[in-house]
């Protein structure tokens, strides 16, 4: 007797009654190559089913994480350079505004003198100064795109412009009051005379130590304003009880 085995293309094989399966295998493999596997059943787009019976989508491994910005990182010398030329810019602006500015403050207590007086609405003057700052606001670079250093630059160079440009302007008169006090003539009675002229008295006898003085001053005040804005709160504090 024998014993018939199928094959893998359907034919039926012979092996003699009594052949172990392990010589029946040797001899399929040896006349029909080793067993394939399968070929996995895909949609007619091409994309594999799974065992599931759905489509199966192989999802890639994700993106790497974008680099770390470090906001104190240099920009350039370029962006450094703007950031600098806008501080001078910020700080001749605010001399030339001053006027305008001390007229908006002094407008401003009026009216609220009159509102909380009277009950009033009357709504408060726009200083000169923030005007041109939403003015030139699309043109210059925000404090929040600047590094640390970068606007604790932008700030000294406000506050020190300022501060040369007010001690330049004060030592214009210094020349008057030389006169005046050689010629024992007397300044103008209105106070405002008066004050610019006692402000003014220091450039008389070291004009150039006085301006050094307020561009140390005025660097030294922007470097304040850039701790306060850093280290103290935005917000005042909540009373507590």
């Amino acid at each position: 007797m024998t014993v018939q085995v199928q094959g893998p293309d359907g034919t039926l094989v012979e092996f003699p009654d009594g052949t172990p399966p392990d010589e029946m295998t040797r001899a399929l493999r040896a006349h029909y190559g080793p067993p394939t596997a399968p070929a996995a059943p895909v949609t007619p787009g091409g994309v594999p089913i799974g065992a599931s019976g759905l489509p199966r989508v192989e999802i890639g491994a994700p993106p790497p994480p974008a680099p770390a910005v470090n906001p104190n990182a240099d920009k350039g010398l370029l962006h450094n350079f703007a950031v600098g030329a806008q501080g001078v810019d910020a700080g001749l602006r605010d001399i030339v505004l001053s006027p305008f500015d001390l007229a908006a403050g002094a407008q401003n207590l009026a009216t609220g003198v009159v509102n909380k007086v009277f009950d009033t609405e009357i709504p408060s003057a726009t200083p000169a100064s923030r005007i041109a700052e939403q003015v030139a606001g699309p043109f210059s670079i925000p404090e929040a795109e600047m590094s640390p250093k970068e606007k604790q630059a932008y700030n000294v160079n406000r506050f020190g412009t300022q501060a040369i440009g007010t001690g330049a302007a004060l030592s214009t008169r210094a020349p008057a009051i030389l006169e005046a006090a050689s010629t024992g003539a007397k300044p103008a009675g209105d106070l405002a005379n008066r004050t610019l002229d006692t402000l003014a008295r220091p450039y008389q006898a070291a004009p150039a130590r006085t301006v050094v003085g307020d561009a140390v001053g005025g660097a030294g005040a922007g470097v304040a304003v850039n701790a306060a804005d850093d280290y103290l709160p935005k917000e005042p504090a909540t009373p507590l009880g």
